[in-house]
């Protein structure tokens, strides 16, 4: 069962909430929880994604060391910015039972077996490099929430690609555009969820705007992030 340490919003679900659920978990006999946070309103599992280019790894270490008090029989599996094989063994030294790694993947899919084969002391840290068009747009996207979250979008459309590409038997691309990649994303997602028809999917139709429409939405979401800008600069 894959747990959340908390959303990190005040007055939120934290961590008192989460080991209570977790020993109700081990207590109904489940053989093992992943442990990650944060939530889409405030996204602090994205990392750097969502804050800055960072080397600080283990986002959830400190809540999982407390969860591992009170689990006894229950395995615990921590997710969340793991990178070098440090900081993964720093965990298991905590005794956290098994390390998540996943957006490496996305980029690298042979990279954990490449850790553990010792071809790798570090994991490649996509977040850190993967930009959201042109540098200036990039770092002007940084300086505002919003902003930030036209980042994860794209970010999410490039990892959500580059895996629907290996599923299709072809290797990632490391060099396609975030924002195409995540319009290319949402453009499939609203395809697919259209289609979903029959009793099963009454009440369920996904109402996002015709796909034509997809391409005008995030140019005026980046539009009016540009004229935040430059209002912001032109004031200070």
């Amino acid at each position: 069962v894959k747990l959340n340490c908390g959303d990190f919003r005040k007055g939120g679900y934290g961590l008192g909430d989460a080991t209570v659920v977790a020993q109700w978990l081990e207590e109904a006999g489940v053989d093992l929880v992943e442990l990650s946070g944060g939530s889409y309103e405030s996204p602090v599992m994205m990392g750097p994604s969502w804050t800055k280019p960072s080397k600080v790894e283990a986002y959830f270490l400190s809540q999982a060391i407390e969860i591992r008090k009170v689990l006894s029989k229950t395995a615990l599996m921590l997710t969340g910015g793991f990178r070098s094989r440090c900081a993964m063994e720093e965990a298991l030294a905590h005794h956290i039972d098994l390390i998540g790694i996943a957006r490496p993947l996305c980029g690298a899919p042979e990279c954990a077996a490449e850790l553990l084969s010792g071809q790798l002391s570090v994991l490649p840290a996509f977040e850190n490099t993967l930009r959201v068009g042109l540098p200036p747009l990039h770092s002007l996207l940084r300086l505002f929430r919003m902003g930030r979250f036209v980042i994860i979008a794209g970010h999410q459309g490039w990892y959500y690609m580059n895996e629907l590409r290996m599923g299709q038997g072809k290797d990632p691309d490391l060099g396609m555009p975030c924002l195409r990649a995540a319009l290319q994303n949402e453009q499939m997602e609203t395809r697919q969820a259209r289609e979903l028809r029959g009793v099963e999917c009454v009440g369920r139709f996904h109402n996002s705007p015709p796909l034509r429409l997809v391409p005008i939405c995030l140019g005026l979401l980046l539009m009016g992030v540009l004229t935040a800008g430059v209002v912001f600069a032109c004031a200070s």
